[in-house]
């Protein structure tokens, strides 16, 4: 077995010149994508999630005919990138209940079919993430009869996710068909902890993605999976922990880190620290935006997270563009120094990195290894922040 860097959540800004995911930037392409996962975040495998566009679909055709990728044989499925990296294919998708799933296809006669699909019930094909007249049901159908792999998104997000807004329990939703859904991704403002506050979802594997919009967000989240190769048929043995492909670490944010960690009050614009009456408590506004932690603790089931034995350990981590003081120019120096972000954060020594480095910036980095950072909380779709290592 072998152990690859995967994320599995990356948007796509333009393709072929033609917009696709909207809230994306325009410089996040596929070539972009490929450079950034392959000379600075050290991502190995990457998942694609909005290859039902197609303009995206063409632009990916064309890369195979012209031998920038190459198409991998049916049984292992996937795009290679100079033996360097692995494109999944994916597309995220709104379904009628009004919550995210994100679809992935081992090849492109699947993706186009997907794409046709997708193109009878939606406004426009063109555009990723488009809501569907489809229900979850109705698309766990065509991922399974197309050898697909169907997974929940950022399932606490208090827009467009599964708990944070529709249901309190996936079984609400899917029924006896939940068996058959085997992988969730987490999102930024949670964590392993938090999630198995629900014993719902101890038997289901647990995924960190960017969710990425830009290509500085790439890697912000990301998984270490052990699998033989670097293909789709391995990754979902993997997600499926099937013949001991598995995967092996999370890494992701520390929640507070993420947009939506606090619930936040629209009308007097601030965080509420233990909101449950769905009012402000500062102004009574009923204007707020639920909070992950927030929501967890309004419908979990244990008091504390209770991890099953396949559970792998979760590692914070707090991005380069997170850390105050590092520059466009710092960043070039690292990178030429030491490689790759995902190992600046996590493996080069402290030391070498103090021969680099102010002390501040190490100090920074080291802590947030450690997960002992004191961090502004996010909330309301603000990010937290890092500020003189104080909580605020």
């Amino acid at each position: 077995m072998k152990i690859y860097n995967c994320d599995l959540h990356i948007h796509v800004g333009r393709a072929l010149s033609k917009p696709v995911k909207v809230t994306a930037s325009r410089n996040l392409t596929i070539s972009n994508i490929i450079k950034e996962c392959t000379n600075f975040k050290g991502i190995e495998m990457a998942g694609i999630v909005d290859c039902a566009s197609p303009a995206v679909l063409s632009e990916l055709t064309l890369l195979v005919s012209e031998g920038t990728l190459l198409e991998l044989p049916q049984a292992q499925g996937g795009l290679r990138y100079r033996d360097r990296l692995t494109i999944i294919l994916g597309s995220e998708v709104e379904t009628s209940e009004g919550v995210h799933v994100v679809c992935y296809f081992p090849d492109l006669t699947e993706m186009i079919a997907f794409s046709e699909f997708l193109a009878k019930r939606v406004t426009n094909s063109q555009l990723s993430t488009q809501r569907a007249k489809v229900t979850s049901i109705e698309l766990l159908d065509f991922v399974k009869e197309h050898n697909g792999i169907f997974m929940p998104a950022h399932i606490f997000t208090p827009h467009k996710s599964y708990y944070g807004k529709a249901f309190e329990r996936l079984e609400q939703c899917f029924g006896k068909r939940l068996k058959e859904v085997k992988v969730v991704e987490l999102g930024l403002s949670s964590d392993s902890k938090l999630a198995d506050c629900i014993q719902e979802l101890h038997g289901f594997t647990f995924l960190t993605n960017s969710d990425a919009h830009s290509q500085g967000k790439i890697a912000r989240e990301f998984n270490k999976i052990s699998m033989k190769d670097n293909n789709y048929e391995e990754l979902r043995k993997a997600l499926y922990r099937i013949e001991g492909r598995q995967v092996i670490a999370n890494y992701g944010l520390e929640p507070e880190l993420g947009k939506y960690y606090n619930t936040f009050c629209s009308k007097c614009d601030k965080l509420q620290e233990n909101e449950m009456s769905g009012k402000c408590s500062y102004c009574g506004s009923a204007k707020i935006i639920k909070g992950v932690s927030n929501r967890i603790k309004e419908i979990a089931d244990l008091e504390e997270g209770k991890h099953p034995a396949h559970r792998p350990q979760y590692h914070y981590q707090v991005p380069l563009e997170f850390i105050p003081n590092i520059g466009k120019k710092t960043l070039e120096r690292l990178h030429k120094e030491f490689g790759f972000e995902v190992d600046i954060l996590h493996t080069v020594e402290e030391e070498k990195l103090k021969k680099c480095l102010d002390f501040n910036i190490v100090d920074t980095i080291i802590k947030g290894r450690e997960g002992s950072l004191k961090l502004k909380r996010g909330g309301g779709g603000r990010y937290g922040k890092i500020i003189n290592n104080k909580t605020i």
